[in-house]
């Protein structure tokens, strides 16, 4: 009779591993959409930042009694274009590890099904192997 017990160990054993990487991916979904609304999140805050930034640059240029062209346009341009660079590289960083998550779950939902499989096939070979040595105990 052990080796029935082996058998629907192994089976328990298999239905956990699977249930474990459902439940492994569901998490690494999760902290995905986490990781890219948080870049955007982060992405909309460095846009406010910047914007408040170059309006009061804009407002010591006017204060100041100079123009809006030649060294303070360049002055500009230029916290404008490394305003818009952070953004990006905020919302890429997301994006990135959203990415990461999203790999990995992949890669678990490949691999649990194989786990499960293999913990199958032992729990049946150890189930077999208890079996003959029942049968040629009895004989």
């Amino acid at each position: 009779m052990g080796w029935w017990a082996a058998l629907a160990g192994a089976a328990v054993g298999a239905v956990g591993t699977q249930q474990a990487g459902g439940s492994q991916i569901h998490a690494l979904e999760d902290q995905a959409t986490v990781s890219e609304e948080q870049g955007a999140a982060d992405e909309a805050t460095i846009r406010r930042n910047s914007a408040f930034a170059l309006g009061k640059q804009a407002a010591a240029i006017a204060e100041g009694g100079g123009g809006y062209g030649g060294t303070n346009a360049g002055v500009m341009k230029d916290s404008h274009v490394a305003a818009e660079m952070d953004a990006l590289n905020y919302r890429y960083r997301g994006v990135s590890q959203a990415q990461g998550l999203l790999a990995q779950a992949k890669s678990i939902s490949k691999q649990s099904p194989l786990l499960a499989g293999g913990q199958l096939l032992q729990g049946g070979a150890q189930a077999y192997s208890q079996y003959q040595m029942v049968k040629a105990a009895s004989t």
